[in-house]
């Protein structure tokens, strides 16, 4: 009796204090929400009464993530998609994922091969998703479009983006995969890209590239390049309000056959155009003041180049390997000549107008 009326006297107490609800996870229909320490929840593939992924079968054609649902009266932001959320569903052919989503977890769609399009309704929200990975997911299988490879956004696919200028971020991975985009424009809004950002994107051609500043890695080995490694991309224009170059930023574009630097910008920077063999026309800007480390190394085709009397630093293999040079000058600005141009084995003629040349900053010898 005592025990009773002690269980009845915290029951009134917490009733009347509002206690929140101690739910933790609960299903609705085929899907398993858990709740986050934010008190929205995540996603994933329903469990059966054992505990298990209920059969991947269950999930066929289009798969419609919330944007919130209500559980025992509680209203709940979807914010997540969970690790192996839907692996192995492997007939799900769409995927739409709303605007609430802050995080998709590793290999959440791992598996779902027969995915054909991602459709969102917000493109901003979109590029703030982080799409995580790990040990046992190098490849970004947490980002569906990289299996789907089409991007809907309001039911239109996406060929060329022009992204809003309220994004000032895109996430790693963000437009990975997507085989369709042909152009696209960068607002000066924007301010840091994720690796890989636009990774195997086959059919992208054009970019229009108006971002002020962008910090990179350089370390092509640990960071994957925006653009990856073997982009398509023949046509890069940088932007007049461009302040610097970002490091790898054109690494490898192959196809990619003429280059000019705006007269904003004033750094180029570590491997930014490294292994661009196509290149053949470079333009320098007459306010650019370093030249970073292998900036243009491997770029084979290009014959001639005409640094601008702004250069004060051309960095270590800055040319190296660009087998086809046969002309360079080296204006009075340069104060710092680091080995810049080793195994150019074809220049003849080096034109050197630096009042001082013995003055000069170098390590070794510059060629």
């Amino acid at each position: 009796m005592k025990r009773s009326i002690i269980s009845l006297f915290f029951a009134v107490v917490a009733s009347l204090l509002g206690t929140a609800s101690t739910v933790s996870m609960f299903a609705i229909g085929n899907l398993q929400y858990y709740v986050l320490d934010d008190g929205t929840v995540g996603v994933t593939v329903g469990r059966n009464e054992y505990g298990g992924m209920l059969d991947s079968n269950l999930f066929v054609g289009e798969l419609s993530i919330p944007a919130s649902v209500t559980y025992d009266g509680a209203t709940y932001t979807v914010s997540a998609i969970g690790y192996q959320g839907f692996y192995d569903c492997d007939k799900l052919t769409s995927v739409s994922i709303p605007s609430t989503i802050k995080y998709i977890d590793s290999g959440a769609f791992s598996g779902c091969n027969s995915l054909a399009a991602v459709k969102i309704t917000d493109l901003a929200s979109w590029c703030n998703i982080e799409f995580r990975t790990d040990f046992n997911y190098s490849q970004p299988y947490s980002n569906p479009l990289y299996l789907a490879h089409h991007l809907f956004l309001n039911n239109v696919e996406v060929t060329e983006l022009q992204l809003p200028a309220e994004v000032t971020s895109i996430g790693a991975y963000a437009f990975a995969g997507m085989s369709e985009l042909k152009s696209l424009t960068l607002g000066a809004s924007v301010t840091q890209i994720g690796d890989g950002a636009f990774r195997e994107t086959s059919a992208l051609t054009h970019v229009q590239w108006n971002v002020k500043q962008c910090a990179r890695s350089s370390d092509v080995s640990r960071h994957t390049p925006i653009f990856g490694y073997n982009s398509k991309i023949k046509e890069f224009i940088f932007g007049e309000e461009v302040e610097m170059i970002p490091n790898a930023i054109c690494y490898r574009m192959t196809e990619l056959k003429n280059v000019v630097i705006p007269n904003s910008a004033k750094n180029i920077g570590i491997c930014s155009f490294w292994g661009c063999s196509g290149l053949e026309s470079v333009t320098i800007g007459n306010q650019v003041e370093i030249i970073q480390s292998e900036a243009f190394s491997c770029c084979r085709g290009v014959k001639s180049i005409e640094i601008p009397n702004s250069v004060s630093v051309i960095d270590y293999k800055a040319f190296d390997e660009c087998t086809g040079l046969t002309s360079v000058s080296l204006p009075e600005s340069i104060s710092k000549l680091m080995p810049a141009f080793y195994n150019c084995s074809a220049l003849k003629t080096v034109s050197c107008l630096v009042n001082n040349p013995q003055n000069m900053i170098t390590y070794s010898t510059a060629f």
